[in-house]
């Protein structure tokens, strides 16, 4: 119980949000009935297995970045409908390869978008446990997205967004 305790406390510290004094009270241990496990705070989930102290972002939390995600998708698949569009007048009109230029970057910047996005929420969950299975899946959607554009690569994003100052970072 003190490791988890002294977890707790090393998790609750390292937020960027104040200070916080955790209040401790005397009782139960994890395993007995009537404990507090699991609980949620701040978007993670607190729960013992096999008497180890496992933290998790909790689902709602897990759900808002798929959400976001999908979001910033469909916002990319308007641009794509432009970029089709515009790369059709290039072959007819001047001006039409001015506005594949102008919407590959908007796709682009979209996307480096997401990749932040990502770090940012990787960044606010960084204590979870299962931190690395949850960005693995959210970056997939990244994949998904390059593979329909040669132009886009997922670990030149990667790269950049993490190379911003945090405070450039999507804020979770």
């Amino acid at each position: 119980m003190e490791q988890a305790s002294q977890a707790l406390k090393e998790a609750i510290a390292s937020l960027p949000v104040g200070s916080f004094e955790l209040s401790e009270k005397s009782g139960s241990s994890p395993a007995q009935k009537g404990s507090c496990f699991p609980f949620d705070f701040l978007g993670h989930r607190f729960d013992f297995e096999s008497g180890v102290l496992f933290i998790s972002v909790t689902e709602a939390n897990t759900l808002k970045a798929h959400t976001e995600l999908m979001k910033r998708m469909a916002s990319i698949e308007q641009a794509e409908m432009k970029f089709a569009k515009y790369t059709k007048l290039m072959e007819t009109d001047a001006k039409g390869a001015k506005h594949v230029k102008l919407m590959k970057a908007e796709i682009e910047a979209d996307f480096l978008e997401m990749a932040r996005y990502i770090l940012g929420w990787e960044n606010a969950f960084k204590a979870a446990d299962d931190i690395g299975a949850n960005k693995k899946e959210l970056k997939e959607n990244l994949e998904l997205l390059a593979q329909q554009h040669e132009f886009l690569d997922v670990e030149k994003a990667f790269h950049a967004a993490s190379q911003m100052p945090l405070h450039l970072i999507d804020p979770y």
